[in-house]
């Protein structure tokens, strides 16, 4: 009972470390700074070597996007960062956080429902990039880590009309 209890501290405290600190993203991996490498370096290598990467960690399962675009090259959504640069992560815990419990100051994310899911919501921060998927409005069922705004204006590839 105890250590279940630890467990679940640690998980507690691991979200809102990363919640808060954006600018260190999720372990120092930050979308739109870190890389593959850096990635693998934490983690270790991956057989796939796709544009998507998920690592099943004991706690959690972590999801890693990489920009499958060379900088900005004639494609849609793309960032002016190199090949396999790290555009999202998305970090699922094993035992479920209850957001009232993280201390988010909700007056600062956007809520909106899942147009598919009825019973899930997006809290979103743009500013900093950070988004929780919650169900019944309370229970987080994902973090995402995207660029925040100032990376995301200042990184975005933008094409003219057509």
């Amino acid at each position: 009972m105890i250590l279940r209890v630890l467990f679940t501290a640690s998980c507690f405290l691991m979200l809102c470390v990363g919640a808060r600190a954006q600018e260190k993203g999720w372990r120092g991996i930050v979308p739109l700074r870190s890389t593959r490498e850096d990635v693998e370096r934490l983690l270790g290598p991956s057989s796939d070597r796709g544009y998507g990467v998920t690592y099943i960690l004991k706690d959690q399962s972590v999801f890693f996007e990489y920009s499958s675009c060379h900088r900005c090259d004639d494609k849609e959504n793309c960032f002016n960062v190199p090949e396999y640069t790290v555009i999202r992560i998305a970090v699922s815990l094993v035992v479920k956080p209850r957001i009232s419990n993280l201390g988010v100051d909700k007056k600062k994310f956007k809520k909106e429902r899942n147009p598919n899911l009825p019973d899930y919501w997006y809290y979103t921060n743009a500013e900093e990039g950070i988004v929780y998927e919650v169900l019944n409005d309370d229970l987080v069922m994902s973090t995402t880590f995207q660029a925040a705004l100032e990376d995301y204006k200042s990184l975005k590839c933008v094409y003219a009309a057509k």
